[in-house]
């Protein structure tokens, strides 16, 4: 089983809060010290998009069945989710 969900920062969080704070940098595409660690630059929404299908594919093609929106398995679905 696959479980492959984007990132989503959202406004009002902590983590939110933490990555916000490099954001004026982020945006610039710099990676910055925050707290004694590099941030990533995240991707943007045509990128992240980009990625998701990119995913799929690779995934269908290794024998992998999609269900829901961001899961995926080879031995049926989980009853987990």
């Amino acid at each position: 089983h696959v479980s492959a969900y984007d990132l989503q920062i959202q406004p009002g969080t902590a983590f939110g809060y933490w990555y916000g704070a490099a954001r004026p940098q982020l945006m610039n595409n710099e990676k910055i010290k925050f707290s004694s660690k590099l941030l990533p630059v995240l991707p943007t929404e045509d990128e992240a998009a980009d990625l998701y299908i990119e995913t799929s594919r690779v995934l269908q093609k290794s024998g992998y069945e999609h269900y829901e929106i961001s899961s995926y398995s080879r031995l049926g679905r989980s009853t987990h989710n």
